[in-house]
């Protein structure tokens, strides 16, 4: 029995709800299901790109590495958290980064601008977490937020 791959299982789930309707706002719901899927997309081609074969396709001659799973990431964003399923490769011949870029790894620059901008403006850690809930639907840590802001006060004594 084949599984089937993250990006398919968000393909088909983009069709059923364009199909259906957005609940909510349904240009962010949109924008950020097509993220998720384009992100996820790029993830899987990069791991194909690295061991030379789709998935479920045998090497031919010695193996370069195996396919090993998928593991879970939340990127916050402002459209709302993307939820994602970076692939794990193993007995690669370099090592598999799980490609994503260094500056989507947990929060977009631009959300962290945002929130240095709301904290200038005189909102809390505390506030901007929870402002970060009802509006995106999402979670951003107090430590995210303290980690943000204290960038902003060493760019500032500096």
């Amino acid at each position: 029995m084949r599984r089937i791959p993250p990006s398919t299982q968000m393909r088909e789930a983009l069709a059923q709800d364009l199909e259906a309707g957005f609940a909510g706002h349904p240009l962010k719901q949109f924008a950020r299901r097509a993220a998720e899927l384009l992100l996820q997309t790029a993830m899987e081609e990069a791991l194909t790109a690295v061991l030379g074969r789709e998935t479920y396709e045998r090497a031919k001659g010695a193996a370069p590495g195996y396919r090993n799973g998928y593991s879970y990431r939340t990127v916050k964003t402002e459209a709302g958290p993307l939820h994602l399923r970076p692939p794990k490769a193993r007995q690669t011949a370099t090592p598999f980064p799980g490609a994503l870029p260094d500056d989507l790894r947990t929060v977009t620059p631009e959300l962290a601008g945002l929130a240095t901008q709301a904290y200038v403006r005189g909102l809390s850690v505390r506030a901007l977490a929870g402002l970060y809930t009802d509006v995106f639907g999402g979670r951003l840590a107090k430590s995210t937020v303290s980690r943000l802001t204290a960038q902003l006060q060493a760019a500032f004594d500096a």
